[in-house]
């Protein structure tokens, strides 16, 4: 019999196993026959009875100890059983809740802040990831003019995949690449900070220097962003 799969320590079973052996005895019988030490036998005779596996009666000053019927194992372990079922369903209910919190946290509109011409790279990186596509409002992207090297690279990237860009700019600005679609907004309409949607994401660049993005990803403001767009665009010849 293995003590733990019954809640009892390798000692307390040998001393469990002593009193049902030797009936009604005394501390000092049950020492002996489990081979425990004094110092020990005390404790472990009192955890045993709290358990409900023994007893003691008081006879002639003296107390006996007394083991209970080993019925009482079956009724530890249907206890313990009941006890885990409670908690099972307690931790599946904790689990449910927490997914839950889970779930309201990637949901929240998430903004980082990117820096320098490697933060205009990761986004420009990010864009060709995303491969759907992407609109611009206003300003201008000025990529070739931060970084002229990988600017020639990303856009072979783009044309090998396809990305199509359309852009809504106030400068006079023309583009023969059949990548990009170019309307001009009238001059009233000053964006100095170009806006770019792809995805479900939204970057707004700031040119001045340190060079910085802030990179919301969030379905819900890149559709209101493309939605306002798609109104311009329509609107413009």
């Amino acid at each position: 019999m293995k003590a733990s799969a019954i809640g009892l320590t390798e000692t307390e079973l040998n001393v469990y196993k002593a009193l049902l052996r030797m009936g009604i005895s005394l501390a000092a019988d049950v020492i002996k026959s489990a081979q425990i030490h004094r110092a020990t036998a005390y404790d472990v005779l009192n955890r045993l009875m709290e358990k409900g596996l023994a007893s003691y009666i008081i006879k002639n000053k003296k107390k006996y100890y007394k083991a209970a019927a080993p019925n009482r194992i079956i009724e530890i372990f249907e206890e313990k059983k009941k006890g885990l079922e409670s908690e099972e369903k307690e931790i599946r209910e904790s689990a449910k809740e927490l997914e839950k919190i889970r779930l309201l946290e990637k949901n929240k509109d998430i903004a980082q802040i990117y820096s320098g011409k490697e933060g205009l790279k990761a986004v420009m990186q990010d864009i060709i990831a995303d491969g759907t596509g992407f609109k611009v409002i206003g300003g201008e992207l000025k990529f070739s003019d931060v970084l002229p090297i990988y600017t020639k690279h990303w856009a072979e990237a783009r044309e090998k995949k396809g990305i199509y860009a359309r852009i809504l700019t106030s400068k006079a600005k023309k583009s023969n690449w059949k990548y990009n679609s170019i309307k001009h907004l009238p001059e009233e309409y000053n964006f100095p900070s170009p806006t770019i949607i792809y995805g479900n994401k939204v970057a707004i660049i700031l040119y001045e220097e340190p060079i910085t993005i802030v990179l919301i990803e969030s379905r819900q403001i890149a559709d209101t962003y493309r939605s306002h767009f798609n109104l311009l665009w329509k609107s413009l010849k």
